[in-house]
C-alpha cells in the first residue's frame, strides 16, 4: 500500500440543521441507524458504524452534533458522498452556525520511513525539539505497540505515533505506523483553511514541522541547532508530496455482521420473536419497507461466492430443539384457549390457517390427541377438522 493521508475523525456542530439534514448533507441517509443515548449534554443519538448525530441537548440552543470517529470516516467515504472539501469548507463560510470542534488528520506509513522503535527511544533520551511541554509527553512501551503521546488530550493539538498493525492485532504482519494529528477548535479551523490555498500534504507537512523536529546529537549546547534526524527530513518529505487525503475502505465481514446482530440487538430481536413467534418475524421482516444497503449486499454476494464462513453442523437433536423452540409460541396457543368453532364465529381473523414451518422449512403440528406440538415426519395425518395445523401423532394412533 501507498503512504497515505487520512481524515480520521470529524466533529461539528450545527445550530440550524435538524438530525436528517446533517444526515443528508453527508448522503447517508439509506443506512440504518439506531437510537441510543447521546454525549457532550445531548440526550439523543442516531448511530450508525461509528457515526454519531446527536441532539436534543440539555441546554437550549446546542442544536445538532456530528461525530464520525476514525471507522465512521470510512463509512462517509464508501457508502455517502465523501465529500470532506465540502462539509469542511462549509463551517468556513458558515462560523455563526457551524462550528468545527475536533479534527483529526492522520499520516499512514506502509513504507518503514517511520522506525516506532527508535521514535520511542528518541523521545525518552529528549532527542527531539518540540512546542510541547516536556510534562506532557507521554513514551509508551506495549506488546499491543509501542507509542509515544506529545500534548494534552485537552489542548487544541495532540501527536500521537504509535503501531497501528500491532494496536488493530491484525494478523498480517506488516509495517503500518500512523502519525496523527488531533486539532481542535481554532486548530482545526485553521486547517481547513491552509486547504483551501494549499494542498493536504503540504499542510500536514507545514503543521508537523512547527511542533516537531527530531534531531541528531551533537555538541551544540543549543538542540535547536542539531541536524533534523534523517528519517523525519523523508517522512515530511513524503507527506508534502501527498497532494489528496486516501480513501481507506472499511470491510465489512461477516465477523462484523454476526457481532452487530447477537451483541447489539440480539435481546431485541429475541424479545421480538418471544411476543410473534419466528413466522412472523421472518414475514414482517420481508415486508419491510428499508432501501436494501449496498453494505449488507455486498458481504451477502462475498460469502456466496467465497464461502468463508465455517458452518456449525447439529445434530439430530439440536436441529429437532430449535424447530421445536421456533415454533412453540407461533398460532398452536390461540386455538388452546377458546373453542376453535367458537373462535371462528367470533373473531374469523384469529383462526386464519397458515402452515406452520420453522425457519429450515420443516412444518409441525399440534396433536389433538396427546397435545404435544410435533414434526411432520411425526404424524400420521395432518389437517383435522379443528384446523390445519392439527393432526394425529404416529404413537397416539
Amino acid at each position: 500500500m501507498e503512504n497515505s493521508i487520512i481524515f480520521d475523525w470529524v466533529t461539528i456542530t450545527y445550530k440550524k440543521h435538524t438530525v436528517w439534514q446533517v444526515i443528508d448533507m453527508l448522503g447517508l441517509k439509506e443506512i440504518e441507524y439506531m437510537d441510543m443515548n447521546g454525549r457532550y449534554g445531548y440526550r439523543e443519538s442516531k448511530y450508525s458504524g461509528g457515526i454519531s448525530v446527536m441532539s436534543n441537548g440539555a441546554q437550549p440552543g446546542m442544536g445538532v452534533c456530528l461525530e464520525m470517529s476514525g471507522k465512521g470516516c470510512r463509512i462517509f467515504e464508501k457508502y455517502g458522498n465523501g465529500d470532506y472539501s465540502k462539509l469542511l469548507a462549509m463551517c468556513l463560510d458558515n462560523e455563526n452556525h457551524m462550528k468545527l470542534t475536533r479534527l483529526d488528520v492522520a499520516y499512514d506509513d506502509y513504507c518503514g520511513i517511520l522506525d516506532i522503535d527508535r521514535i520511542c527511544d528518541d523521545t525518552r533520551q529528549c532527542n527531539l525539539v518540540t512546542r510541547f511541554h516536556q510534562n506532557s509527553w507521554q513514551t509508551i512501551y506495549s506488546g499491543r505497540g509501542n507509542s509515544i503521546i506529545l500534548g494534552s488530550r485537552k489542548s487544541d493539538m495532540l501527536v500521537r505515533i504509535y503501531d497501528k498493525n500491532k494496536e488493530q492485532n491484525e494478523k498480517e504482519k506488516r509495517h503500518w505506523v500512523r502519525c496523527e494529528m488531533q486539532l481542535r477548535r481554532e486548530r482545526a479551523l485553521g486547517f481547513v483553511e491552509e486547504m483551501q490555498v494549499r494542498n493536504i500534504g503540504q499542510v500536514y507537512k507545514g503543521v508537523m514541522s512547527n511542533y516537531i523536529r527530531f534531531v541528531i546529537p551533537g555538541n551544540d549546547t543549543n538542540k535547536r541547532r542539531w541536524d533534523t534526524a534523517d528519517f523525519w527530513v523523508e517522512f515530511l518529505s513524503e507527506a508534502e508530496a501527498i497532494s489528496i487525503y486516501k480513501k481507506l475502505e472499511e470491510e465489512y465481514t461477516y465477523d462484523k455482521l454476526e457481532a452487530y446482530v447477537i451483541s447489539c440487538s440480539g435481546n431485541a430481536i429475541a424479545c421480538y420473536i418471544d411476543l410473534v413467534g419466528i413466522n412472523n418475524f421472518v414475514e414482517n421482516l420481508n415486508e419491510r419497507t428499508q432501501k436494501p444497503n449496498k453494505k449488507y449486499q455486498e458481504l451477502k454476494d462475498k460469502v456466496i461466492n467465497s464461502d468463508p464462513i465455517k458452518k456449525v453442523v447439529l445434530t439430530d437433536k439440536q436441529k429437532y430443539d430449535i424447530g421445536l423452540s421456533e415454533v412453540q409460541n407461533k398460532v398452536f396457543g390461540i386455538y388452546d384457549d377458546i373453542d376453535i368453532y367458537t373462535c371462528k364465529i367470533k373473531d374469523p381473523d384469529k383462526c386464519r390457517y397458515e402452515i406452520i414451518k420453522d425457519m429450515s422449512g420443516v412444518r409441525w403440528f399440534k396433536c389433538i390427541d396427546c397435545g404435544e406440538i410435533k414434526r411432520e415426519d411425526e404424524s400420521l395425518y395432518i389437517g383435522d377438522v379443528t384446523g390445519i395445523n392439527y393432526g394425529q401423532c404416529k404413537i397416539c394412533a
